[in-house]
């Protein structure tokens, strides 16, 4: 590993992790990307549950990523909440149910009664944003010089938004 810098404080490391992090977004992730994708501010809708869906809260957070896409969204709270709890993104996908799989919504109802703020994001192109989207597709977006890993990126940073801005106590109404 003789091209890693050979830094000797934990200031100079922080400062090359930042740049590091910094090039990686704007060569990589945001190669491309029109600035509207990346606005600062998250958008942030609240919607209603599918009426067929048990045991989930009656509105449920839909930030929006990129291209102002809707990313729908599950989130899990504890019955009884302290001033600070911790919170989970949980990133899964590949399975035509989405975030309505079992399996998927067990570990999010076991880590809400566990104490955490569990958020499940669906995962682009499957369970109900299989229609119009396709996951695999992010290679015609690279093919027009924008990064379609973007996409992906933006729809999991928004959630991080949600879960970061959760109020305490929650909306009225959530248990």
């Amino acid at each position: 590993m003789a091209d890693l810098p050979r830094l000797q404080s934990a200031e100079a490391w922080r400062e090359y992790a930042d740049n590091l992090r910094e090039e990686t977004l704007e060569s990589i992730i945001f190669r491309g990307v029109p600035e509207s994708w990346r606005s600062p501010e998250p958008r942030i809708e609240w919607v209603g549950r599918d009426p067929g869906r048990t045991r989930l809260p009656d509105e449920n957070p839909a930030p929006r990523g990129a291209a102002g896409t809707l990313i729908l969204a599950v989130l899990y709270v504890p019955e009884k909440l302290s001033s600070k709890v911790p919170v989970v993104l949980n990133v899964n996908g590949h399975t035509p149910e989405g975030i309505a799989w079992e399996h998927y919504q067990a570990r999010c109802i076991n880590e809400a009664k566990r104490g955490m703020i569990a958020l499940a994001p669906e995962w682009i192109g499957y369970g109900q944003m299989r229609r119009g989207f396709a996951h695999g597709r992010m290679n015609q977006l690279d093919l027009c010089g924008v990064s379609g890993v973007a996409v992906f990126y933006q729809a999991m940073a928004r959630g991080i938004d949600v879960l970061c801005r959760c109020p305490t106590p929650i909306r009225s109404g959530w248990r």
